[in-house]
């Protein structure tokens, strides 16, 4: 206590606290702990803790009054520890762990295990400013309502509208969080953003180093003036008082999803936090998800400005028929060819998108139909080439096999090879023309984001050259590309995946943006609409025929799908799978095979229940999924079905 400040009454009687924490450290299966303390603390203050005879900090989610004496609790039939001490004050503040807590309650999962998904792991261990400066507060008992917002436009309109939106926010003494999925689009992004106002811009994600990480905390923290924040949905921890409006822009992106548990989504967190800080939050991508259009019709957001539902570019865009009626075969068709020779001969760039690595997809035997796949994982086998030696590899489980000149079933000697890959299609580039300059950029020859910046910007470098890459190559693309061309993305439309369509559009209409000459996408689904919407840039039939298509079959925004995936022996999981659909009865569960059955000698199964939005949290039903064992695996409103 300050000396001269009376103590509060409950020291005086010596009245304990029992806290429960969450320990922000390694190895800690429980959601949280519980220990004792007579110090005054509250919810979102770090402390430290003795666990497992060592020091560690630890996150207070809670604080209830023991009316017990230190004494009572030693002698006491259950055993508490007391909390070593403080560290900070105001660590977290209590809005920030209440949209926690809403959002492990919306995904299922345990509180404790979401806060450390939420909190740098790089703050461990060091001593953190805290942003003392106040904002001006509402009137006792009126409740502040901010608005949920939407911007739908190309790139360079929507950054416009957010500078304006920051310049804005600093007259009225507030600071701005921009978040992006990806750390290159921050550091692309940022030199758009911070101009006229470097002093007060600050950049935070996974990639700096923690030192680094904490030196720009404390600066964000110590800085009087309003501030501009971009980074990543992790560091929306950080507590400036006078955060006025969050920005999440490329709203579309699935890397706003958690690829480990807990299984959640930054875009519902940032809702949940926006509504128990009370600030503006706006949505932003150049086309929204189809969920968030359906959400805007009923209401629950509104636009910003008015929404562009015309994607406009430079670019000639053409789709070409690949079916041919003399039913010809060919990887790379006449007129994307010529474009080949065109870029080259007039020292124009081209990027040309391929779906798949290796060289094809599949490899199947003519004689009895067997698909080559993974001993392990069941998954099908793609074949690489590499300094002349054709061997299989099996992207789920990383396997490699001896590509055989025989079938394994049958033993055939007659394989056809189905699915283009990019080792194929530089193949093809290298005949055509064997001294054009050809970049690749995929995950077996770009691994880290340091390589792929490199390939890029050599390729910007070179003048005449290709670059061929897989979708990882799109977000790395910073400046305009004479001519696009799309060889193979009809694979992905034969995953069985409700928004596989969605995300073809938008990875189309991006790199059509990107093109400022020709845009062509060469298909043998050309009656498919997405490729006639993404060449014309059109958003409002993509739209319509989307959500029609998902009311058809209940699925997003129609309706919230639970995804409860199991693994094991097939005998045993069955048996598993048969029990937990009795349990789940109540909810209609829908029970098949996993599209990849098999990954590393274990079985999978998924169990999918189908919910009215409005019915979600069904209390009864969290339970039940709460209970289940660390070994099931819950997704709430899952990327896919798969």
């Amino acid at each position: 206590c300050i000396k001269g400040i009376k103590k509060p009454a409950c020291r005086q009687a010596g009245i304990m606290n029992i806290v429960e924490v969450i320990p922000i450290a390694k190895g800690v299966h429980r959601e949280t702990l519980s220990y004792f303390t007579g110090k005054d603390v509250l919810p979102g203050c770090l402390v430290t803790v003795t666990l497992r005879g060592k020091s560690v900090p630890a996150l207070v989610i809670s604080v209830k009054k023991a009316l017990l004496s230190k004494g009572d609790i030693k002698t006491s039939s259950f055993k508490l520890k007391k909390i070593d001490g403080i560290r900070a004050d105001k660590f977290i503040s209590p809005s920030f762990v209440k949209a926690a807590e809403k959002t492990a309650e919306y995904f299922a999962s345990g509180i404790g295990g979401v806060l450390r998904t939420l909190i740098p792991k790089a703050l461990d261990g060091w001593t953190l400013k805290i942003h003392e400066e106040e904002i001006a507060k509402p009137p006792p008992g009126i409740k502040t309502i901010k608005e949920k917002l939407l911007v739908q436009a190309d790139e360079e309109e929507r950054f416009s509208t957010y500078k304006s939106i920051i310049r804005e926010e600093f007259a009225q003494k507030k600071s701005v969080f921009l978040c992006l999925p990806e750390i290159f689009e921050i550091e692309k992004y940022v030199k758009l953003i911070e101009k006229g106002i470097q002093e007060y811009t600050f950049v935070l994600h996974g990639g700096l180093g923690a030192k680094e990480i904490i030196s720009r905390w404390n600066k964000i923290l110590e800085e009087k003036h309003p501030v501009l924040i971009i980074g990543t949905g992790l560091f929306m921890s950080i507590q400036r008082n006078d955060l006025g409006t969050i920005v999440l822009d490329r709203e579309s992106s699935q890397s706003y999803k958690t690829l480990t548990r807990p299984f959640i989504d930054i875009r519902k967190f940032s809702e949940f936090l926006a509504e128990e800080t009370g600030v503006r939050l706006i949505f932003g991508d150049m086309a929204l998800r189809a969920e968030t259009i359906f959400r805007k019709e009923k209401g629950e957001f509104a636009e910003f400005s008015p929404l562009k539902f015309r994607s406009l570019g430079t670019a000639a865009s053409k789709v070409i028929d690949m079916i041919k009626p003399d039913g010809e075969y060919q990887v790379i068709h006449n007129e994307i060819k010529e474009l080949i020779r065109e870029s080259k001969e007039k020292s124009e760039h081209l990027f040309v998108l391929v779906n798949r690595r290796g060289a094809s997809s599949l490899t199947v035997c003519s004689d009895c139909g067997n698909i080559q796949s993974c001993n392990r994982c069941k998954a099908p086998l793609v074949l690489h080439k590499k300094e002349g030696v054709n061997s299989f590899i099996c992207h789920k489980c990383g396997n490699k096999y001896e590509a055989k000149d025989r079938c394994v079933v049958c033993w055939g000697s007659k394989f056809k090879m189905l699915g283009i890959g990019i080792e194929q299609i530089i193949e093809e580039i290298e005949k055509l023309s064997p001294d054009i300059r050809i970049f690749r950029l995929d995950s077996d020859t770009a691994k880290t984001h340091k390589k792929c910046s490199q390939i890029v910007e050599k390729f910007y470098a070179w003048p005449g050259s290709v670059l061929v890459g897989t979708a990882k190559a799109i977000v790395y693309l910073d400046k305009k590309v004479e001519n696009v061309a799309i060889v193979a993305v009809d694979g992905m439309l034969a995953i069985p995946d409700f928004r596989m369509n969605e995300r073809i559009f938008n990875m189309l209409l991006r790199l059509r943006r990107l093109a400022s000459k020709n845009f062509f996408i060469q298909t043998r689904k050309s009656d498919n609409k997405i490729f006639e919407y993404a060449a014309k840039g059109d958003l409002v039939n993509f739209y319509r025929e989307e959500i029609a298509d998902r009311q058809l079959l209940g699925y997003p925004p129609i309706s919230l799908l639970i995804k409860i995936s199991l693994r094991g022996k097939i005998h045993v999981l069955k048996k598993e799978v048969e029990n937990l659909a009795e349990i789940l009865k109540e909810w209609s569960p829908e029970t098949f095979p996993a599209f990849i059955p098999m990954v590393k000698g274990l079985y999978r199964m998924n169990i999918l229940l189908k919910l009215p939005y409005e019915k979600w949290v069904d209390r009864k039903l969290l339970d039940v999924l709460l209970s289940l064992p660390p070994q099931v695996e819950i997704k709430v409103d899952p990327e896919d079905i798969l």
